[in-house]
């Protein structure tokens, strides 16, 4: 009886184990300027189904329908297997990249933006002045450099 008893726990921490390694996968995304090929910060949404997620480790927002976090160039998620949808933007002067991933993947995830339109050109600075941030907790991207 004890033989037994000691065999189903060591399968049940066996099989505890094995659910653990594949619990999470890092999906490392290069965000870059398709003009210059530089890594650029921005502003991200992530889906699990219907659900907006916002991971650890990211200054982000969560009020009402919106939940976006704010992530520097080069960044990494840890994910369960299964499958996202992963919106990128970089103000107004970017077209958005919308993209589905299918977790785990190993490959880094490269996400180009294009800039359809060069203000500062004309004469005119692009800004998105209404902001619902507290600068004393909010982290720049920057800031995880």
């Amino acid at each position: 009886m004890k033989g037994r008893r000691a065999l189903a726990w060591a399968l049940a921490c066996w099989a505890g184990t094995g659910l653990e390694a594949v619990a999470a996968a890092k999906v490392h995304v290069q965000v870059v300027d398709d003009a210059t090929g530089h890594a650029v910060a921005a502003r991200a949404y992530l889906w699990r189904g219907p659900e907006p997620l916002l991971p650890e480790g990211f200054s982000s927002y969560d009020r009402g329908d919106e939940r976006h976090f704010l992530v520097p160039g080069d960044f990494e998620l840890d994910l369960e297997p299964g499958k996202y949808r992963l919106r990128i933007e970089r103000g107004l002067e970017y077209g958005p990249v919308e993209l589905d991933l299918d977790v785990p993947r190993s490959t880094t995830v490269p996400v180009r933006l294009r800039r359809w339109i060069g203000m500062n050109g004309d004469g005119w600075y692009s800004a998105d002045m209404h902001v619902h941030r507290d600068p004393a907790t909010s982290r720049s991207p920057r800031d995880s450099r």
